[in-house]
């Protein structure tokens, strides 16, 4: 399949334009490019958290970006049990979502989850 130069967004931003909707200009493209510059980040994940923004979704975007910029938490063992039960963990994980997003962000969850839970449990103020 052959590439055309046309890519699919380019006419519906041009249409809302057309609508009197300045959204789609140069200089809106220059100031997300330099906010892109900015992050201190793979572009891939700076865009993430311009769409983000956008969308009003920073929070979990932001947890899954910091998590993917670390290393991945799940190493498999070395041993066939523990990689099953670390397959489990993951799927637990999961919710049947098959994505390795969800994943990172339901265990920063869990996490902070038990956090709140050993500092009321304790009455040791952890932050």
């Amino acid at each position: 399949m052959a590439f055309t130069g046309d890519w699919p967004h380019n006419s519906s931003l041009e249409s809302y334009s057309r609508k009197g909707k300045p959204f789609y200009n140069r200089q809106m493209n220059f100031f997300l490019g330099m906010c892109l510059l900015t992050i201190s980040s793979d572009p891939r994940y700076g865009k993430m958290l311009l769409y983000s923004v956008i969308l009003k979704c920073l929070d979990p975007v932001l947890t899954i970006v910091a998590a993917m910029e670390c290393r991945d938490p799940f190493i498999l063992p070395v041993v066939e049990e523990e990689r099953k039960k670390s397959r489990e963990v993951k799927f637990f994980l999961s919710e049947n979502t098959y994505s390795d997003h969800f994943v990172l962000l339901r265990l920063y969850q869990v996490c902070m989850d038990m956090v709140k839970r050993f500092r009321v449990e304790s009455n040791f103020p952890l932050f």
